[in-house]
């Protein structure tokens, strides 16, 4: 079962990562991290699916997960903790941003031409009485090509992946505490954490967008 032990956050994140955090915040991260488990056990095929794992329906409805994932960290982080970001933290997220939109555009690409192949498919057989074989042996070859932005995924996410290793560690921002004050270092650990938990699930569902494009 997915997840039969819980929370993986809390996991990866023990209780005494929350001793320095108030009542508030602590409330806050334990409603997000249970959101965003819900959310990704969701995207979890039954065991009585037949049709599979990957599935248009099931690319659609990751979306839509998504987004309201986004849209959830977006508002905690403007509304539930209204906390400055900081230039180093810009850049950061600009840089995984920006290597997100890469992916997507590999993604947009191969739809892009998926559609042609579909296309060629219908004009070969677009008249009952003759089909065309100069349009199945195009879309033959057009099928058969490789995406050079689809085989460049699976590096971006990897590098990804491995970027989160540093993502759950606290140490750099505990030599901090001192020059902080309090209500902004521990409004910095929950973001710091909902965000891993945003970044895993946005890994997840573009790491299986990959492999069901790359074949």
């Amino acid at each position: 079962m997915f997840f039969s032990c819980g929370n993986p956050f809390k996991a990866l994140f023990p209780k005494k990562n929350n001793a320095c955090m108030s009542s508030h915040l602590v409330s806050l991260l334990n409603n997000f991290e249970t959101s965003l488990r819900v959310s990704i056990a969701e995207l979890v095929p039954k065991d009585d699916d037949k049709n599979g794992f990957i599935t248009v329906s099931w690319m659609i409805q990751a979306m839509h997960s998504l987004c309201e994932i986004h849209q959830c960290i977006s508002t905690l982080m403007t509304t539930d903790v209204d906390l400055p970001v900081s230039d180093m933290e810009e850049s950061m997220y600009a840089d995984i941003s920006s290597k997100l939109l890469e992916v997507c555009n590999a993604f947009t690409s191969e739809l892009a031409r998926l559609n042609h192949g579909n296309m060629l498919l219908k004009f070969a057989f677009s008249d009952p009485d003759e089909v065309s074989l100069s349009h199945i042996d195009c879309w033959r070859q057009h099928m058969a090509s490789k995406n050079p932005r689809i085989e460049n995924c699976g590096e971006v996410l990897s590098n990804l992946v491995e970027s989160m290793s540093d993502d759950h560690d606290l140490h750099g921002l505990k030599k901090k505490v001192n020059k902080k004050k309090k209500k902004q270092y521990e409004e910095e650990k929950l973001l710091m954490r909902a965000l891993y938990g945003v970044k895993a699930k946005t890994l997840y569902i573009f790491s299986v967008f990959a492999a069901a494009f790359s074949g």
